[in-house]
């Protein structure tokens, strides 16, 4: 079983603006988002065609990134992603 969100919920993640938190750091390409009552890190992956990927957080990592105590690299590690 894949960790990352993918069909019909990727897409309604992919388009939901509510709880919407972007990075402001130029060049990064990632954000977290809350999506009826769970949330997300939505982030370009390091793939050749740089495909959109999407995993469910907890409620506690979305809140940090809101409030700047965790970023990209922080969640890549927590979760594995490379």
């Amino acid at each position: 079983m894949s960790r990352y969100i993918e069909g019909d919920l990727k897409e309604a993640v992919r388009q939901s603006k509510e709880g919407e938190f972007l990075s402001v750091i130029p060049g990064d390409c990632w954000k977290v988002k809350k999506y009826k009552d769970c949330y997300y890190f939505q982030f370009l992956s390091g793939e050749l065609a740089g495909k959109t990927k999407i995993i469910k957080i907890s409620e506690a990592d979305y809140l940090m990134c809101i409030d700047g105590n965790r970023n990209q690299n922080q969640l890549c590690i927590k979760f594995g992603i490379s």
